[in-house]
């Protein structure tokens, strides 16, 4: 399916160092956290998932 490719192609793996430091928690449950961080490269404003052992 073409969408769902288009889509996946969207995914990108960034390094803690490539966010500004203000991260925001939003959640936290059982599996990991959401926060509200800011991509340095793109000045865009994002959220972010990881796991509880992460970050």
């Amino acid at each position: 399916d073409s969408f769902r490719e288009s889509n996946l192609e969207r995914f990108t793996h960034f390094k803690k160092d490539e966010f500004e430091s203000d991260w925001e928690k939003l959640a936290e449950r059982k599996f990991g956290r959401v926060y509200k961080v800011k991509v340095k490269v793109w000045r865009e404003t994002c959220a972010l998932k990881t796991t509880t052992n992460d970050y």
